[in-house]
């Protein structure tokens, strides 16, 4: 909900969205449902807005209420995540079922795979992808809250965010010691793929910068879809699942951001960022349903995608 002044927190305003901003062609029944359950969401997103389970006990089960016991269940994600395989269907996920390891064996070859791109883009099928065909280990923060057990509960992902964080790629402060898929991968030389929303630069070039410290070779792949798509995609897969990604979000703050950010970093705006990867690939999702995707830019050094 953060940096979004769109309102849609009412069924008026969600129903205008759709029908104006969308432009989606449904019937009255479905225009009532899908607006009503986009402002119940949204309303529950506001309650929840500044908490979450890492630094606050007021969201957690009564389970895992303690600090001491939310160590132990992120101990226990993390071993699942770096000892499973992936699932092919990324809503089975669940505590002690489902990791981060590719479906074929995993290789240390020193490379990594950055998927940028809007919520709901089809980065998921890129990072499968190339997971089997690279060994490599895919560290999405999804797959850790999933295996939260206020996941299911009626706050969702969101209070599980930070959390999460800890489990894949690390924590700071009184975090910093607790183990991390990163930085097992890392120890281990392991191909790994990061998939991320790639609004923020710096945070790529940060990250980017100490996967090259220790050896890796970084590939950028922009997963390109016209944010009005995304959003469809974002609202009915809500629909399907109950998953919500806040629509604004997508629409009016993400937006653009990560095509941005992939020509920037490609066309060495800020110095020597291009020199930091050692290829760039995009790819348009933008295809009929069960379509393969377009490879619309890519290098002489670029992965095997498709």
């Amino acid at each position: 909900m953060k940096g979004t002044n769109r309102i849609l927190s009412t069924p008026n305003h969600a129903d205008l969205f759709i029908r104006n901003t969308l432009h989606m062609k449904l019937t009255k029944t479905k225009y009532a449902d899908y607006s009503g359950r986009i402002a119940a969401a949204e309303m529950q997103q506001a309650g929840i807005e500044d908490k979450d389970t890492l630094n606050s006990s007021e969201c957690r089960v009564h389970e895992n209420l303690s600090d001491e016991s939310r160590v132990e269940l992120r101990e226990k994600i993390y071993k699942d995540l770096i000892n499973k395989k992936r699932l092919d269907n990324d809503n089975n996920i669940k505590l002690n079922k489902g990791g981060s390891l590719p479906q074929t064996p995993l290789k240390n070859d020193k490379q990594a795979f950055y998927i940028i791109g809007l919520p709901a883009s089809g980065k998921s099928i890129v990072a499968n992808n190339l997971s089997d065909k690279y060994g490599a280990i895919i560290l999405d923060a999804d797959y850790a809250k999933r295996k939260f057990p206020e996941y299911n509960h009626d706050y969702g992902a969101s209070v599980v965010h930070e959390e999460s964080s800890v489990v894949i790629y690390g924590g700071k402060g009184k975090y910093k010691d607790e183990p991390s898929v990163l930085s097992y991968a890392v120890e281990n030389n392991y191909n790994i793929i990061i998939p991320k929303i790639g609004d923020n630069k710096q945070k790529i070039l940060n990250l980017t910068q100490a996967l090259n410290d220790q050896g890796y070779s970084i590939h950028l792949i922009l997963v390109r879809l016209d944010r009005e798509k995304a959003t469809i995609r974002a609202l009915l897969r809500f629909i399907k699942t109950k998953r919500y990604v806040p629509l604004s979000m997508i629409f009016d703050t993400f937006s653009n951001e990560p095509t941005i950010t992939f020509f920037d970093l490609k066309n060495n705006v800020n110095g020597c960022a291009n020199k930091l990867f050692k290829s760039f690939t995009m790819i348009s999702t933008d295809v009929p349903y069960g379509n393969p995707y377009q490879i619309l830019l890519k290098d002489e050094d670029s992965p095997q995608i498709i």
